[in-house]
């Protein structure tokens, strides 16, 4: 089982709506440069298929499911394109796009590990909580 950190854009209203957008069709470099995403969730996950099943509502609110450890308060939207999800045992990260995943490029991997506050390779590092991510 892989260690992920979920993030998902959190633009504030009117905030680089080009850059949603872009980011909702998998372009996720604007988005992420700008700081719109924050991480919503770190879980265990056997692969990026396993990891989208767990991260959507089906049954009930994913976040409340055991092994889910929610990182915001109030709970979060199902994962869907233009999320990101980083591998934090590997240091890898991909995009959720229209059919699959899409690999992100290293640069905006490393910046996705500031963002988060862990190094990549870190395993299962103590994640940032709401109170204490970047002003996003």
């Amino acid at each position: 089982m892989a260690t992920y950190l979920l993030f998902q854009l959190h633009p504030q209203p009117g905030q680089a709506l080009d850059a949603v957008f872009d980011a909702r069709f998998g372009r996720v470099g604007p988005a992420l440069r700008m700081g719109l995403y924050r991480p919503v969730a770190r879980l265990e996950a056997t692969d990026l298929e396993d990891l989208f099943t767990r991260t959507n509502s089906i049954h009930g609110p994913w976040y409340a499911a055991e092994g889910i450890d929610l990182l915001v308060e109030g709970g979060a939207p199902s994962t869907s394109v233009g999320d990101v999800a980083i591998d934090l045992g590997r240091g890898r990260a991909w995009s959720c796009g229209a059919v699959g995943w899409e690999p992100v490029a290293s640069d905006l991997c490393a910046e996705l590990f500031r963002i988060a506050g862990v190094a990549p390779g870190g395993g299962w590092p103590e994640a940032p909580r709401a109170e204490e991510g970047p002003e996003l």
